[in-house]
C-alpha cells in the first residue's frame, strides 16, 4: 500500500467524520431545542428521525417543512444533520421508483365517471364518504370474499398522509417523498409519477 494511498485515504474518512461531527454540533445548536422530548412545540421528537432515511430529511431542510428553518445552513451541514439524526449515510444509488414494474405505454384513461370510483377526499360534494354500491363496484355480500390483489411500496418514506383516488380504472396517489403516483388499479403498476416538489403531498388529489 503506497503512502499516497494511505494519505488519500485518511483524508476521504477524516472528512466523513467530520461531516457526521458537524451533523451532531448543528443538530445541537440549531435543531434540538424544538425535538427534544421537553419541548412544548409540535415537532417530530428525535427517535421519529430513526425511521426515516437520510434523503427525506434532507428534502425536508431543503424543500419541504423545514426550508426556512434550514435557510442558513449549508449544503454539507444539512446533509451532516440528515445522516446525524438519521443514524444512516446517503445512498449510493437512487432507490427504484416502484417493485411493482412499469405499466406498458400507451394506455388510456378511461372515463373516470364510469366503473368502481373514490373521486376525493370525502366522495362527493357532500363530504359523506359514503360509497354506493354503483361506484364501488361492490355488494355488501362480496365484501367477506376480499383478498388483497396487489400492494405499493412508496419508496423513501416510512408514513402516508394522503388518501388515494381511484377513477378511470387507476389509484392517484400522493406522497411523503414529495411524488404523485397513478397506479393501476388492475395491476398495481406504474403508469406515471410527478415529482410535487413540495416535500411531501398531505392530501388526496
Amino acid at each position: 500500500m503506497t503512502k499516497t494511498f494511505v494519505l488519500l485515504l485518511t483524508v476521504l474518512l477524516s472528512s466523513v467524520a467530520s461531516v457526521a461531527d458537524d451533523g451532531a454540533t448543528v443538530y445541537g445548536k440549531r435543531c434540538v431545542q424544538c425535538h427534544e422530548e421537553t419541548s412544548t412545540i409540535r415537532a417530530p421528537r428525535a427517535d421519529a428521525f430513526r425511521d426515516m432515511i437520510p434523503e427525506r430529511v434532507l428534502a425536508a431542510l431543503t424543500e419541504g417543512t423545514m426550508k426556512l428553518q434550514a435557510a442558513a445552513l449549508s449544503e454539507e451541514e444539512r446533509r451532516g444533520v440528515a445522516e446525524f439524526i438519521t443514524g444512516r449515510k446517503f445512498a449510493v444509488v437512487s432507490t427504484p421508483v416502484a417493485s411493482g414494474g412499469v405499466c406498458a405505454a400507451g394506455a388510456t384513461l378511461k372515463d373516470p365517471l364510469s366503473g368502481p370510483r373514490w373521486l376525493g377526499w370525502g366522495a362527493a360534494l357532500s363530504n359523506a364518504r359514503f360509497q354506493s354500491a354503483d361506484a364501488a363496484g361492490l355488494k355488501v355480500q362480496d365484501i367477506p370474499k376480499l383478498k388483497l390483489k396487489w400492494a405499493f411500496g412508496i419508496p423513501d418514506v416510512s408514513r402516508a398522509w394522503a388518501q388515494p383516488v381511484v377513477a378511470g380504472g387507476r389509484v392517484f396517489v400522493g406522497a411523503a417523498n414529495g411524488k404523485v403516483y397513478a397506479l393501476d388499479a388492475a395491476t398495481g403498476c406504474v403508469h406515471w409519477t410527478y415529482d410535487a416538489g413540495n416535500g411531501g403531498v398531505r392530501t388526496a388529489i
